[in-house]
């Protein structure tokens, strides 16, 4: 896929979406070159919230996908084409619904230049998949996608499921007026926001995903396993998917290979 390669690919349309969908959807700032020079793959930096945020836009950007410049109503790429070359894209950002804990999930509405408005949305898969089109034509690629990502996560890495949603011109200027209402408001804001967002937020279609390594710092496993062995009770607190999180205990000595693992997955104290 490098070097844009992917561009010749049977499904370069689909690629290109999720490509797109990387580079839209996050709250990375490009920082200008100094001296107002010519903004390049070499010279623009990158501010993110977060490592995560961060490879995302790098992926795409080795992809094909270069993000070299961000205001507060837009997003500007340089997207590579098969001759070569490549195309200056302006997209207009109408809403970002942003990521917490409790949604596990972040969203973007933007405009593109013709007018279209359409949505990415990326969160934990059990997130996404209850949000996902009933329709079987937009779920190509879910069984695909999902055993995937759990061969993913029994190796350790952290999943992302990426989606797309193209957004009802007729009803989005209400929805649009709604949205600013609740960002205006003094009381329950969070509230109010999470509302909107999950009329946004459903019948989307599925992308792909993504698996980052979450690497531990170094020390941690020579750490944990003292505190072990000085009989220091240890938790650990998680958000991951379940194969993820034995995985991760055992990489930082939290398990060892004699440990008995007991995995309570109930909902409800009746189960």
């Amino acid at each position: 896929l490098v070097f844009g390669e992917w561009q010749r690919e049977p499904s370069h349309r689909e690629i290109q979406e999720f490509l797109l969908a990387l580079a839209v959807c996050h709250t990375v700032i490009p920082e200008a070159p100094e001296g107002g020079a010519e903004p390049t793959e070499a010279n623009v930096k990158y501010m993110a919230e977060s490592p995560d945020e961060l490879a995302f836009i790098v992926m795409a950007r080795e992809l094909g996908m270069f993000v070299y410049k961000r205001s507060a109503d837009f997003i500007y790429i340089r997207q590579k084409n098969k001759r070569g070359g490549h195309e200056d894209i302006r997209y207009e950002i109408l809403a970002v619904l942003d990521f917490t804990a409790t949604r596990k999930r972040m969203s973007v509405v933007y405009r593109e230049e013709g007018g279209a408005v359409k949505m990415f949305c990326k969160g934990a898969d059990n997130v996404i998949m209850a949000r996902l089109s009933q329709r079987k034509s937009d779920n190509r690629y879910t069984a695909a996608t999902v055993e995937h990502t759990n061969e993913y996560a029994q190796h350790g890495l952290r999943t992302l499921f990426f989606t797309k949603k193209e957004v009802d011109q007729d009803s989005f200027p209400e929805w649009e007026r709604q949205y600013q209402e609740a960002r205006r408001s003094l009381f329950d804001r969070s509230a109010k926001l999470d509302e909107v967002a999950k009329e946004m937020e459903k019948d989307l279609v599925l992308l792909g995903a993504t698996a980052i390594e979450d690497k531990l710092q170094e020390g941690v496993p020579d750490t944990i396993a003292k505190l072990a062995r000085a009989d220091i009770r240890l938790w650990m607190l998680t958000g991951d998917k379940v194969e993820t999180a034995i995985n991760i205990s055992f990489a930082c000595s939290l398990l060892h290979a004699t440990s008995t693992c007991y995995v309570l997955s109930s909902l409800t104290l009746q189960e």
